[in-house]
């Protein structure tokens, strides 16, 4: 049996790092910071990374036991390639500001109705 409850605050964690992720963006275009690549920048990325992996493998689970409405198994493979993208450009901001803004968007729109189903409960 899969723990939802589990699955759930793994959503939020990945919700908190795309909005992290977009407000250093904003901010790194704004001041044109510069951050060290292996103190900074990589532990940021793997985090991420590992993050995302565990959430994709319970995602995939809970698509597959719930069958939840509007949320499919490419979604969450797009979550999985973008949030790693996002969180990386962040450091950089060499990536176009509308792309970052889009990629972010769908992102956020993919985990918060992955929040919202889970929250939901009601179960067929």
């Amino acid at each position: 049996m899969l723990d939802t409850q589990s699955l759930l605050v793994q959503t939020r964690e990945l919700i908190r790092l795309a909005n992290e992720a977009y407000k250093r963006y904003q901010k790194g275009r704004e001041e044109g910071a510069e951050h060290d690549f292996f103190k900074v920048v990589k532990p940021a990325a793997d985090q991420c990374e590992q993050a995302v992996k565990s959430w994709l493998s319970d995602s995939l689970a809970y698509v597959k036991e719930y069958h939840p409405k509007y949320i499919y198994e490419e979604q969450l493979r797009s979550v999985e390639e973008n949030l790693n993208e996002i969180v990386m450009q962040s450091y950089f901001c060499k990536i176009h500001k509308k792309r970052f803004k889009d990629l972010t968007e769908s992102v956020l729109y993919t985990l918060k109705n992955m929040e919202d189903d889970i929250q939901k409960g009601d179960r067929d």
